[in-house]
């Protein structure tokens, strides 16, 4: 390379935000520029002549440069030693004890020097991090039930599915409680629509508090919701549902500067093994249908 060009280079290298470093044949930093050498928390003359393992020493005694996240500091530096001068080309994140990330990349020489090449990405990571929460949200939105913030009737259906099949492996009990509240459509026409969403809201709140933290819930469209009880036989499911309807019709919804008395019907179908959603939802729709049929606020239990 010609004189004048190595200069240039060296120039654009020395004032580059980037950061540069060279180990030498030994292990030993023969060359850096003063970025790389603030992001190890060095200047350039300090840094010179210092191996690997002590600089990583030197950041995990200061908590300065590098951040390494391991318990046990001498199996870390070993791996990496290993991984340093056995692959060619490494391209790897890090980030550093001041909470910036950077993106490494080293190039090893038949010479086994090893060349280093740091670029900070702290904002990517940043936005990064903001893109996954959106993208979290997202899903949870896409699974929850708007108004009542519990699962909607897509997440209720998958998380039973999978569950239904664990219950078939393990052979256990299980029971599915579809739940419909009474002359609903009565709230809406006299108090407005706002009354019934307050209803819904207060009575899935009610029911949440009083299931298990296995049990799933969902609201399954308008004013129906659906409760899967795990490990659970009819005799206790039929507990449970009436314990349910008793603490509905027994709990006031208030609404403004009004009260009001609302009530539920719940059909109940035990699982058998081998039977499906769609066949529980079924016959526990059919027992839900039974129970308004017999005046409502009550509890009906689907033949098997």
């Amino acid at each position: 390379m010609p004189h004048d060009v190595h200069h240039k280079l060296m120039q654009f290298i020395e004032i580059s935000k980037d950061g540069y470093l060279i180990f030498d044949e030994l292990d030993r930093i023969s060359f850096i520029n003063q970025t790389f050498a603030s992001i190890i928390g060095f200047d350039v003359n300090t840094a010179l002549g210092m191996t690997f393992e002590q600089l990583i020493r030197h950041n995990t005694a200061t908590k300065t440069g590098w951040h390494v996240e391991s318990d046990d500091l001498e199996a870390w530096i070993a791996d990496a030693q290993i991984k340093r001068h056995t692959e060619e080309f490494r391209l790897l994140e890090v980030d550093s004890w001041d909470g910036r990330w950077f993106l490494l990349s080293e190039q090893s020489l038949p010479t086994n020097e090893l060349l280093v090449h740091a670029k900070e990405i702290t904002e990517q990571k940043a936005l990064e991090a903001k893109l996954l929460t959106t993208q979290e949200k997202l899903r949870e939105l896409a699974l929850t039930d708007e108004l009542t913030g519990i699962a909607n009737r897509r997440s209720f259906v998958d998380s039973v599915k999978v569950e239904l099949n664990r219950q078939d492996r393990q052979h256990t009990p299980a029971a599915l409680l579809i739940l419909d509240m009474d002359f609903f459509k009565r709230v809406n026409d006299t108090y407005g629509h706002q009354a019934g969403d307050e209803v819904l809201q207060q009575v899935a709140r009610l029911i949440g508090k009083q299931l298990r933290p296995y049990d799933i819930f969902g609201r399954i469209g308008g004013e129906e919701f659906a409760i899967f009880l795990a490990d659970t036989d009819k005799e206790l499911a039929y507990l449970i549902a009436e314990r349910l309807r008793i603490s509905i019709y027994n709990t006031p919804i208030r609404f403004a500067s009004m009260t009001l008395s609302v009530s539920a019907s719940i059909g109940l179908c035990e699982h058998l093994v081998g039977s499906g959603f769609q066949n529980m939802y079924e016959k526990a729709d059919i027992a839900l249908y039974q129970a308004k049929k017999l005046g409502r606020n009550q509890v009906c239990i689907a033949v098997a």
